[in-house]
């Protein structure tokens, strides 16, 4: 317990204390009070000389212990008074008197100080710690300022008056530091008359902080904060608090007033928090504290807990009046003789003429009156533990000062005595223990006579408590056999004494005792350790007679080194054994509880009615010692009896039978059972080999039986026989060491629900094999699985690791071929990337889920996959490859996911890294084929488009010209296909058809005149699309040559070599993007792969220069990424189609060739083949960001026709326009895209393509349309 400070001074004007002649510390209240009153009352009448006089008068007569009576001395000094403003009437005529009268003031000051120095130098000092400072001290003249540490009492908004600490080792000059404080009011009161009372928390905050002031106010004076607004919850309460002042918070908002940070408040005056808000009020630490005031705590709605310390002494009416909300007061006080004291000081200041004008209007003056004598009224008391005898001996009515202290929460138990009549109080030990200690000592300084009264009243107080311990209605409690009564519950049990202890034999003839003038029913729960038999004898046992008796273990209590407190339980001593007499005649339902076990002797007739004793009489705990029995032997067994019991009570064995033999039963499993109880059983041996099983339950013979203990598991330790072991549901998990060293477990059940796996709980298990680890467990004890070196598998099902605890070395000694098994789609939890072949959990590698892949396609007329398998599906982290193969006619178009619809993949050999279940659809599309026509010397006819796969196409040419007539029609390479005009065929393909038409008459060439090199080149002038055919004249014959090139041109080659006879140079070239294959006639022969070449002309014939498109790399690679689409050889002229991804935490930034150069910022990227490419995917950090944006040239625009559509590349925005190479326009749109297929049907032919954008960019291409 925190030390008491209360600082003791002269001057408590302004506290109300509730009680009389009671001294604080030395100091008389009532003189105190009459004190102050006088000097008041002369300084307000007869002004300083008269206040003078009668100051150091009074001294005196204080020093000489005059004696005289308060109110003798305020009635003597109010008649002064009068006679002194009777004189200063007549000043002028007594000027000599006040000097006369001011001479005798100082002679008698001067006496007092050397009459109080030499004498009562003590006495006076003694009772005061502090004294105020004051502004004028007489005989010094004012003080000194230096004296006061704050010089003004206004301090932050509060006013304060100054105390200095009293040094007793001086007189003249005594008062030293530390100073104290005394709140006084607020600024604003006394500066505004009064009409402010707003409380300036800010200021206050302040004094708070002023450790100087904040921790020695010591006093909170009358009206200090009456009526403040704004103190709420920003009050802080001065740790150093004795005092409480009339009013001090009276009517004011404050809200929280923590009376538990200090401990030092003594008295708290009248109506000091009356109309307040605070909710709660504990007071029960402060152990000075002497008195309430009136009403200190009155009219509160919000009041709801009131907690009072056993030092209170006195109290003033009304203190809780109108706290409807308070229903429970807590009080501290303990004994009788406070109690007593308490309500002489209440009645004596309880007087209903004080109340005056103070009471509410509203509330009529009758019910007030009512209120006084009982401020306790319609609460409950909640008194100190162990009080209530003392309680109950001030009142036998349970209440006390109107309030009900008969509650549940008060231990509400008495000793009487059984003594012939009834029960009867014991006599009161807290009250002889009072008396035995009871020891006059002479106060300090008093005469003879008051020497006297003392003593004698101290021997009346004396032998007033003597004749109350000795009231007859109070017995001694050996006097016979000691109750225990519960007077809340109306309820007795017998308790020790010296008066049991003689006998270890107890005889009940009755159930009921008379107390109070109450019957009071006997609870035999707990009889005295001495008691060893009970001998029932009497007619009707009643329903639980001994319902809770149990056996007893001595507790005595000791401290250790440090002080601790620790009780120790002795030896259990079984409750004592029942005997039945022969007066029993019925026996009811409950006789025993179902605790402790209780020996019963009885005679037991087979043929006993059921009347006599109740089939529910006995509880499992009851052994029936069996006299007289006239069964069968071989019938007296335990699973025979009704499940071992009869009548509810436990069968002990008969004479010369083993408990064994009546209790125990070997199952089929290996196990011997012993019956414990009804449904419950243990196990008294294992076998050599068992199968075990954890659940509760067995069945033994046709009845289960619970197995008690199960939970401990400690009987499983070491177990060199267990194999397998089934865990029930309700075993949630295993205590350290549970199945440590036993070699032979092999496996366990149930462990999917195991929350926690003890320290060590598997240690050394060799032969066990497969554990689980359920998604609900938090723990694995370190060593749990510590040299299990058969394990071969461990299955966690919770889908992260960190659900799970594990210990130091769980797993150390497991072998590395040990598996761990996670759920599925848990992997990225783990930490197992697909990217990494494999992953481990606490050194053990985990064994790869595995995932279907589900593969489908669109049309099973379009295709089929290959390359994976349906069963078992794919390991995590592994490749499945897949493989689409369009059907004829069809072509493969993507791979898309099927949940997502999102192309993966245009690569017909598609690779899936395995993370979880995978559907992809392979999309074939029916091929469109183009059959493309041209002729020479003529023209097409019909059949130039597009077909499906295996359409009929059905060609046809005619002649151009007159005198040309249809020969054959010829392949793209030459070879001749048909002679048949029109030709019918199934499209298989892109076809492209030369119509060649021959002349019915040629011209010419001589055999013996040659051609001269300039005639050559002249006639060898050949513009596609047009054909020509090539003339020439010879002198012996002449004959036509016509000549064909698409993609090149035929020229004479430029060589200084003269040509011979018959024979005509020729050389082709190639137009960009393209190369010369060969040369072969109209009918698709070769002739020669040389270039030039020099034909020989026999006979009209003609001519055709073969070229076929370039093949160039594109080759393209990523940084910070990787290329999920493009790159490979295409032909010239087709459009290419480039994607890359970048790695986790990258963005694309752009293409790059080469050199580094930036060729395009789109992903994917679309362009047209020209030539060899290399291109780079450029990424760079999300959130990069950079000083000037990345600037890239535009990637190049470009235009081809297949299949129907017209492709534009890199032309987003353009308008286009489309025109024969004649001028005519065919087609105007705007495109919306950068990879723009617009469908459009071009007849074969050159064209070109204008494109414009916003008037700044244009697009000149020029395109062929086979």
């Amino acid at each position: 317990m925190e030390e008491i400070n209360v600082l003791m001074f002269e001057g408590l004007e302004g506290m109300t204390t509730e009680f009389r002649g009671i001294e604080i510390a030395g100091i008389t209240t009532g003189s105190v009070i009459a004190a102050t009153a006088i000097i008041a009352g002369v300084a307000e009448v007869a002004g300083p000389l008269a206040l003078a006089v009668f100051s150091y008068g009074l001294a005196i007569a204080t020093v000489f212990h005059l004696g005289l009576d308060a109110l003798a001395v305020v009635s003597i000094m109010a008649t002064v008074s009068k006679v002194l403003l009777t004189i200063n009437t007549f000043a002028p005529y007594v000027a000599g008197v006040e000097v006369f009268l001011a001479l005798i003031g100082v002679i008698a000051g001067a006496v007092w100080v050397v009459v109080d120095y030499f004498v009562h130098r003590e006495e006076r000092a003694a009772p005061y710690d502090i004294e105020q400072v004051e502004e004028w001290i007489w005989l010094t003249g004012p003080p000194n300022r230096s004296e006061f540490i704050y010089p003004d009492d206004y301090t932050h908004d509060l006013r304060f008056d100054e105390y200095a600490t009293l040094d007793k080792t001086r007189h003249l000059y005594p008062r030293t530091t530390p100073h104290y404080y005394a709140i006084k009011g607020m600024k604003d009161d006394e500066m505004e008359g009064g009409k402010n009372h707003s409380f300036n928390a800010s200021e206050y905050d302040k004094i708070v902080n002023d450790k100087r002031m904040f921790d020695y106010i010591f006093h909170i004076k009358k009206e200090a904060f009456q009526k403040a607004t704004g103190l709420g919850n920003r009050f802080t309460y001065p740790p150093r608090l004795n005092y409480i002042g009339d009013y001090a918070f009276n009517m004011s908002d404050i809200e929280s007033f923590d009376f538990t940070q200090g401990n030092d408040v003594s008295v708290i005056g009248a109506g000091a928090f009356q109309g307040t808000k605070l909710p709660a009020i504990d007071l029960s630490g402060h152990f000075a504290l002497a008195s309430l005031g009136m009403r200190c705590f009155a009219h509160n709605e919000k009041l709801h807990t009131l907690k009072l310390p056993g030092s209170i002494v006195g109290m003033g009416c009304l203190v809780v009046y109108e706290t409807p909300n308070l229903h429970t007061i807590e009080l501290g006080w303990r004994t009788k003789q406070q109690l007593d004291l308490i309500k002489k000081n209440f009645k004596e200041e309880s007087n209903p003429f004080s109340i005056k004008e103070r009471e509410d209007a509203h509330n009529p003056y009758a019910k007030v009156e009512a209120a006084m004598l009982v401020p306790f009224a319609d609460k409950e008391l909640v008194i100190p533990f162990g009080s209530f005898e003392q309680y109950y001996r001030h009142n036998r009515n349970c209440t006390y000062l109107g309030g009900n202290f008969l509650i549940k929460e008060n231990y509400t138990v008495l000793q009487a005595v059984e003594n012939g009549d009834g029960l009867h109080l014991t006599k009161d030990e807290v009250l002889k223990a009072a008396i035995d200690n009871m020891k006059y000592e002479s106060p300090k300084g008093l005469d003879k006579d008051d020497e006297k009264k003392a003593r004698a009243a101290f021997d009346r107080t004396k032998k007033e408590m003597e004749n109350e311990y000795a009231d007859p209605d109070n017995r001694d409690k050996n006097s016979g056999i000691l109750y225990a009564v519960n007077v809340f519950d109306k309820k007795a049990i017998i308790i020790e004494n010296e008066f049991i202890k003689k006998s270890s034999v107890l005889t009940i003839k009755t159930d009921k005792m008379n107390f109070n003038g109450e019957e009071y029913p006997v609870e035999y729960s707990k009889l005295p350790p001495n008691i060893k038999s009970v001998v029932v004898d009497m007619e009707h046992v009643s329903d639980s007679l001994f319902g809770r008796l149990t056996g007893y273990s001595p507790v005595t209590f000791s401290s250790d080194s440090e002080g601790v407190i620790k009780a120790d339980t002795g030896a259990f001593s079984p409750p004592p054994s029942i005997t039945f007499t022969d007066k029993v005649k019925t026996i009811d339902r409950g006789i025993f509880n179902k605790k402790d076990t209780i020996d019963v002797y009885f005679d037991w007739h087979t043929s006993t009615s059921r009347t006599l004793v109740d089939d529910e009489a006995f509880s499992e705990n009851v052994r029936l010692h069996v006299r007289n029995y006239d069964g069968k032997p071989e019938d007296f067994n335990y699973f025979k009896f009704n499940s071992g019991h009869f009548k509810g009570g436990r069968i002990m064995p008969l004479s010369g039978m083993t408990p064994e033999e009546l209790s125990q039963r070997t199952l089929d499993d290996g196990i011997t059972y012993e019956f414990v109880r009804p449904d419950t059983a243990r196990i008294a041996r294992l076998g050599e080999s068992v199968s075990l099983s954890l659940s509760e339950k067995r069945d033994i013979a046709d009845r289960y039986f619970s197995v008690p203990g199960f939970g401990r598991l400690d009987f499983l330790r070491g177990s060199r026989r267990i194999r397998t072991v089934k865990l029930a549901a309700d075993i949630t998990s295993l205590p350290d060491r549970t199945f440590e060293g036993c070699d032979s477990l092999e496996r366990t059940e149930g462990e999917d629900h195991l929350v926690s796996i003890g320290d060590y709980a598997f240690r050394n298990c060799r032969s066990f094999k497969s554990l689980t680890v359920a998604d609900s467990a938090k723990r694995i004890g370190r060593g749990a699985f510590e040299g299990c070196t058969g394990l071969t598998s461990i299955q966690l099902l919770s889908d992260s690791p960190e659900t799970v605890s594990v210990g130091e070395g769980a797993f150390a000694k497991v072998p590395a071929s040990c598996r761990v098994h996670i759920p599925g789609y848990s992997e990225d939890n783990y930490g197992w990337m697909s990217s990494e072949p494999s992953h481990s959990w606490q050194g053990l590698l985990i064994a790869p889920n595995y995932y279907p892949i589900e593969v489908r396609v669109n049309d099973l007329r379009g295709g089929n996959v290959s390359g994976y398998e349906d069963a078992g599906g794919y390991a995590y982290a592994s490749k499945a490859p897949l493989t689409a193969h369009p059907a004829d006619g069809y072509h493969f178009e993507t791979w898309k996911n099927t949940t997502s619809d999102e192309r993966v993949s245009s690569e017909d050999c598609y690779a899936i890294t395995v993370s979880t279940d995978t559907k992809v659809r392979a999309l074939f599309l029916p091929s469109i084929y183009r059959v493309s026509l041209l002729a020479e010397n003529g023209r097409v006819k019909s059949g130039d488009g597009t077909y499906g796969y295996r359409a009929r196409a059905t060609i046809e040419a005619a002649a151009s010209r007159p005198g040309y007539h249809f020969v054959e029609w010829t392949n793209q390479w030459g070879d001749r296909v048909s002679d048949a005009n029109p030709y019918s065929f199934a499209v298989t393909g892109d076809e492209l058809f030369w119509a060649h038409f021959a002349r019915t008459k040629g011209w010419t060439v001589g055999d013996d005149d040659n051609m001269s090199d300039a005639e050559a080149t002249d006639a060898l002038s050949v513009q596609y699309p047009d054909v020509l055919p090539f003339q020439a004249d010879f002198a012996v014959n002449s004959h036509t040559v016509d000549l064909f090139a698409v993609n090149g041109q035929i020229t004479k080659p430029d060589s200084g070599a003269a040509e011979a006879t018959h024979v005509l140079p020729l050389q082709a070239d190639a137009d960009g993007g393209y190369h010369f294959v060969k040369w072969t006639t109209a009918a698709g022969d070769s002739l020669s792969a040389e270039n030039p070449y020099a034909l020989t002309v026999e006979s009209d014939t003609a001519v055709r220069a073969h070229f076929a498109a370039n093949l160039y790399p594109v080759r393209v690679s990523a940084a910070n990424g990787r290329i999920k689409a493009g790159g490979g050889s295409y032909f010239y002229h087709t459009q290419a189609r480039i994607e890359a991804e970048g790695d986790a935490g990258y963005r694309f930034v752009k293409w790059t060739d080469a050199g580094g150069k930036g060729v395009s910022g789109q992903n994917p990227c679309t362009f047209i083949v020209t030539g060899e490419a290399e291109l780079r995917a450029v990424f760079e950090k999300a959130g990069a960001t950079h000083a000037l944006p990345v600037l890239l040239p535009e990637a190049e625009a470009g235009v081809y026709y297949a299949d129907g559509v017209l492709h534009l590349v890199n032309l987003e925005g353009y308008s286009i326009s489309v025109s024969t190479m004649k001028g005519e326009r065919v087609l105007q749109f705007m495109t919306g895209g950068d990879d723009e297929h617009y469908p459009a049907v071009l007849p074969a032919g050159v064209y070109v393509l204008n494109g414009a954008k916003w008037k700044e960019k244009y697009v000149v291409k020029k395109f062929v349309v086979k």
